[in-house]
Parts: structure tokens; sequence; C-alpha cells
């Protein structure tokens, strides 16, 4: 029987992200159980804080191991638009009308530096909390391309690569990903803790 982990979202292309990176786990999210993350006020002041907040609300409603991610585009030329507040960024618009006013914002700045960051907290049945940390560096491509992926994968190329994460295969993506290398390390203590075995 597969070790089933519940998503503090509701976005299911991040349930299905999950899912890509690794077939021993069975991920669900909060929709599978009919809870509403709304409510959710991520007002901490850091990852940590925020996927905390998420996690924390959907483990006091159901009786199950969860995970909630908090990540963020941080732009070294635009510092304290992105960030943490990446999510709610220009948030009545589309993640595509809001990648192109970033790319508005940097046609002067030689400075294209950025990376990517994802915190992943995991609450136990029996409450302990854990956090794992992922970065993926790279810098801000001049035009918006690719269709695979979502959020800001589309003007976001990583170090060692010469297209934008959206233009990426999934396993690629995922190997290199900020929240592929936070997984990563979630599941290497799932395992080292006996949750998993070591099938790698």
């Amino acid at each position: 029987m597969k070790l089933e982990l519940v998503i503090a979202t509701t976005n299911n292309n991040k349930t299905k992200e999950y899912s890509q990176m690794s077939d021993d786990i069975l991920f669900s999210n909060a929709s599978d159980y009919k809870i509403s993350l709304k409510d959710v006020l991520e007002n901490g002041k850091d990852y940590h804080e925020n996927a905390y907040l998420k996690a924390r609300y959907l483990k006091d409603k159901i009786d199950r191991i969860v995970i909630a991610d908090d990540s963020g585009l941080e732009i070294e030329a635009l510092p304290n638009i992105l960030g943490i507040h990446t999510a709610r960024y220009l948030e009545n618009l589309s993640y595509k009308e809001r990648s192109n006013k970033i790319l508005e914002l940097l046609k002067d700045k030689d400075n294209r530096t950025a990376y990517f960051k994802c915190t992943i907290c995991l609450i136990l049945k029996d409450n302990t909390t854990y956090y794992f940390d992922g970065v993926c560096k790279g810098h801000i491509s001049y035009s918006y391309e690719g269709n695979n992926g979502f959020g800001y994968d589309p003007i976001f190329i990583c170090d060692g690569y010469d297209k934008t994460m959206a233009s990426l295969d999934d396993d690629t993506k995922n190997m290199i990903s900020h929240r592929g290398l936070a997984f990563k390390k979630l599941k290497q203590f799932l395992i080292a803790n006996g949750y998993l075995k070591d099938v790698i």
C-alpha cells in the first residue's frame, strides 16, 4: 500500500507535478477531501511560515500526513516585488499577463539574475513538523516561451540551460526545479525514517 501525502493545495497542476516526481507515493490534495483553503492567510514573514500555515490548516481538518509548499521567484533587479508575495503579485491577472509585466519591468535592466525557492513543510500524524528547501538559480528570459509548466516557468531559465523551464520536458524540469530539489530532500527523509522503501 502506497504512502499517502495530502498536499495543502487546490492546484491540480501542482499535484500533477508532485505525482510525476514519485510513483511510489499517492498524492492527493485538499480538494480531494472537499476542503477549501480560501481562509488560509499566507501572512508569514518567510517561505517556512507560509508553508506551515497551509499545512497546519489542512492537518487540523484531516488525520493524515500532510505537506504544503510555499515558493517564489526572486529577481535581483526587482527586489520586494515577488519573493513570498509571488502568488499574490497582480493576482487579478493571468500568469501570462504577470510574466509579461515582469519582462516589461526588466526591459532596460542588464542584471536578469533570479532564482526560484521552495520550502516544503511536512506534518506527520503525531504533529511533528519538518522543512525541506530547494533553490533553482538562473535568470529571466527576454520573452515568454514554452507551454509545459505553470506560474513563471515560461520566463525563467535555469543555470546550465538555454531555454525556459516551461520549454523543458517533465523529467528534466522535476530534476532541477526548486520544488523538485526540495522534494528530493523530503523523500530522502521519508526513506531514512521508514515511511518509504529505498527504491532508488
